[in-house]
């Protein structure tokens, strides 16, 4: 599988001759990313355009930010099934077609008023439009589908933002609508309120600690609501489920973030609450079918407890970023066909490294990995990725030339709670093979931009 992307970026920032502060900042932003590959493997084409526009009120201090994004995806895949059961000597050989398309508009208007010199309130609007299409058509069996998917979200917020040396808080909500249509059918509708609450205090230039309370909500995929049957093999069906709602998940959490010289640590406890919890449900039916789908029947507890770390060796030049979580799930609901009540520990790790040479190549390697997952069902074995990449830097430090690549496994293996094997499935992903060539080009107006050094004060704190 090979990826080819192209990225084009360009700005344009305009001062004020009189001061340091900037009057506006406007720029664009392209990607083209164009993916070919054979039978099994997914071919994709994506295009993404975003554009983004900053004014400075020199007088009052106020600011005004837009931003509009637009994206593109199609996906097509053909895929071959093969079933043999030695017993019967029957054997299944079915080629699928799928094709995915995505459409997507996005925009935001945002204004800070500063109330001091220490305050500031900040408040804006969002618009979120997305169509997508999945067509699924298999030639062996002469089974179509075809799901139409619409969505078109309003939210806008408030932020009351106040900050010193050594207390820090942000008080704030986000409220959001969102209207849904599958099928041109008017369904799923919801609107919802997002508080947030994040106070911190820095005991000195070393320790920091922080507390977050906050509410997320996780929407459900268009996988999830195709209610599509598809049948992988004689034993196993695949259904999505239109009638999804939403999953909101509370967070409660506490921070510690520790600097000095070369070395930078964080420490993260979480504990969250997930209502209306989305996963997949499996049972076997009366025909000793294995059926997998979709419902929002659970809830979830879990606490969390994640380590980072970075350090910078060499001068900066090598960097090296470990990290690890050890999370305990519990998982509670219950339905028609069966009943969850299942919890457990799970632990991941992984790091990240990132070492530049003959100032202008670089090269990085992520690698992360899990033991062990807790599902509804039981007990989850994973498995882990790894990520190669090497770029330079070309056309005098303006552009840059990547070359990429991933691997990624899955080893699953879903157990009950008696231990008995439900069902195993291996997954060798493909590898990844990536070219990646950006290019900024930056132009300032009414004077040359000013140096760093003097956009800052004696504390380190930037004056815009």
């Amino acid at each position: 599988m090979v990826n080819v992307t192209a990225r084009y970026q360009k700005s344009d920032i305009k001062y004020n001759k009189n001061s340091l502060k900037t009057i506006h900042q406007a720029g664009i932003l392209t990607d083209a990313v164009k993916v070919k590959s054979n039978l099994d493997y997914p071919s994709f084409s994506e295009y993404n355009l975003s554009t983004y526009y900053k004014h400075e009120f020199d007088k009052k201090d106020h600011e005004l930010s837009i931003d509009v994004g637009y994206f593109n995806f199609e996906n097509t895949q053909r895929t071959r099934y093969k079933y043999d059961d030695s017993l019967n000597s029957v054997i299944t050989n079915r080629i699928d077609n799928t094709k995915d398309t995505k459409e997507s508009l996005k925009s935001l208007l945002a204004y800070r008023i500063p109330v001091s010199n220490n305050t500031e309130i900040e408040s804006g609007i969002n618009y979120y439009w997305q169509k997508m299409n999945n067509q699924y058509y298999s030639g062996n069996d002469n089974i179509h589908s075809d799901l139409l998917y619409k969505e078109n979200r309003i939210s806008t917020y408030v932020s009351y933002i106040h900050e010193t040396s050594k207390l820090s808080y942000q008080l704030g909500f986000n409220y959001e609508t969102s209207k849904i249509y599958l099928n041109k059918s008017d369904k799923n509708n919801y609107t919802s309120l997002f508080p947030k609450i994040l106070v911190g205090y820095r005991f000195n230039d070393f320790h920091k600690l922080t507390f977050e309370l906050n509410r997320k909500i996780t929407r459900p995929s268009r996988s999830q609501l195709n209610p599509f049957v598809y049948i992988i093999d004689d034993n196993t069906i695949n259904t999505g489920n239109s009638n999804l709602k939403p999953s909101y998940t509370n967070l409660l959490a506490l921070k510690y973030n520790f600097t000095k010289n070369i070395i930078m640590a964080r420490c993260y406890l979480t504990y969250g609450y997930t209502d209306d919890f989305i996963s997949k449900v499996r049972y076997v039916n009366n025909k000793n079918q294995i059926i997998s789908s979709y419902d929002n029947i659970l809830e979830q507890k879990f606490g969390l407890l994640t380590f980072e770390t970075e350090l910078e060796l060499l001068d900066g030049e090598l960097i090296v970023s470990p990290y690890t979580d050890l999370q305990y799930t519990m998982f509670r609901g219950e339905s028609e066909k069966i009943y969850y009540n299942n919890k457990g520990w799970q632990f991941s790790y992984g790091f990240w490294l990132e070492y530049s040479f003959l100032e202008s190549y670089t090269f990085g390697y992520d690698f992360t990995w899990s033991d062990y997952k807790i599902t509804p069902q039981g007990k989850s074995k994973w498995g882990g990725n790894s990520y190669f990449e090497l770029s330079k830097v070309v056309f005098k430090n303006k552009g840059r030339l990547k070359l990429a690549y991933s691997w990624k496994m899955e080893d699953n293996l879903d157990v009950f709670e008696n231990n008995d094997t439900y069902q195993k499935v291996i997954i060798d992903r493909p590898s990844m093979f990536s070219i990646i060539f950006s290019y900024r080009f930056n132009r300032n107006r009414l004077g040359k931009r000013t140096p760093k050094s003097k956009m800052e004060s004696e504390d380190g704190k930037k004056l815009h």
